[in-house]
């Protein structure tokens, strides 16, 4: 049999995602003043952002980049790219986050496969909630191991995973904010489930870190004893991510993490500005409080239009469409009203849950967010 050529295979499968409404796009956002934005030519309201905070075009987060003299790192973090910068941003982390220490990553995604990769060897047990980002299903394929999953926030389905394979070694790893529904695990009794059990938890807190928990420090805060990853392109308005939790960790991600050994460092003026950025949110409890108005504002009023939400507490307000087509329409009709708001669709979400992502900001207007809830109820 000869064959399959590759080139002809890729346009098939184009096709069918087209026609199934599953294809992906990508459009041209410039930044405009305060939260506009530029969507291809279009002005529009932006509620897409992770920019949970309105940091990223701070003041305070433009300086380092005014300041440098050098951007690139020009080599991986163990051969000649770990700067000063790097060095002491790792040490602020680990002192704001309540852990022995901290390492930098290019990206959460490489995070999370540089970490399991190391905490576990081929085989061992990863129990995964069923939502967690696909960066953590991914590395349980990276690094060849025994994946078991439970349904969302099922604590009941954690716990038999947990009895699951007694005598290997076993991490539990989830997101804290799931990116895509915007609830939240129930981080206390997982700790208590994998203290019991003897297992190791690794938090997610890419969604959480800036918006939850004493001076924005995320909802692991207090769980002393499980390993955190985040990321800096979020709440922060930086890039790069990172891994924090016990010296042995740190240690052995140096010595035997892929992803951090062979891809070259972080540059260190983003580091310099990810300080920065940590610096506003510890100090930013106007910040937060202004966010949870925003957050209680739209629930009450969208919930009050008539709108299918999903029960969340956080930045991210999913409004249910349920189908792909349906949720593209409306995201285009949303946009020529003037608001910017993704659809989501399968496989980042179940099928038959496509949904529009509304994710709000500490930048947001009142008048901005009563604007949005207006023509949502029109267009839906």
């Amino acid at each position: 049999m000869p064959r399959p050529e590759l080139r002809a295979r890729l346009a098939l499968e184009n096709q069918v995602r087209l026609g199934q409404s599953r294809q992906r796009s990508r459009v041209l956002v410039t930044p405009l003043e305060g939260r506009m934005v530029s969507v291809n030519g279009l002005p529009a309201l932006d509620f897409s952002s992770n920019d949970y905070l309105g940091l990223k075009a701070h003041r305070a987060l433009l300086e380092p980049l005014a300041l440098s003299n050098t951007f690139g790192a020009g080599a991986s973090a163990l051969v000649s790219g770990f700067a000063p910068e790097h060095l002491a941003l790792e040490g602020e982390l680990a002192q704001w986050l309540k852990r022995e220490a901290a390492c930098l990553f290019s990206t959460g995604f490489m995070a999370n496969l540089g970490v399991v990769q190391t905490l576990l060897k081929p085989g061992e047990l990863l129990i995964q909630d069923k939502r967690n980002h696909a960066s953590l299903l991914d590395a349980a394929n990276y690094a060849q191991l025994k994946l078991r999953r439970y349904r969302h926030l099922d604590l009941e389905g954690a716990h038999a995973r947990l009895l699951e394979a007694p005598h290997s070694a076993a991490v539990l790893a989830t997101d804290s904010v799931f990116s895509m529904d915007g609830d939240q695990a129930n981080i206390p009794a997982l700790a208590t489930l994998c203290h019991t059990h003897g297992a190791g938890l690794l938090i997610d807190e890419a969604h959480a870190l800036g918006v939850f928990g004493e001076e924005g420090g995320g909802l692991a805060l207090d769980e002393p004893h499980a390993m955190v990853i985040g990321t800096f392109g979020k709440a922060l308005g930086s890039f790069g991510a990172f891994v924090a939790g016990p010296r042995e960790l740190i240690q052995a991600v140096l010595d035997t993490s892929r992803p951090y050994r062979y891809t070259t460092a972080l540059p260190p003026v983003l580091a310099a500005v990810t300080r920065e950025a940590i610096s506003v949110v510890r100090g930013g409890h106007h910040l937060r409080e202004r966010l949870r108005a925003n957050i209680a504002q739209f629930v009450e009023s969208a919930r009050s239009a008539g709108l299918r939400m999903l029960s969340s507490s956080s930045p991210i307000q999913p409004v249910l469409i349920g189908a792909d087509a349906a949720a593209l329409l409306v995201e285009a009709r949303l946009l020529e009203r003037g608001f910017f708001v993704r659809a989501i669709r399968p496989p980042t979400v179940p099928a038959g849950s496509a949904r529009l992502r509304v994710s709000l900001s500490a930048a947001h207007s009142a008048k901005q967010i009563r604007d949005l809830v207006a023509v949502l109820s029109d267009v839906c």
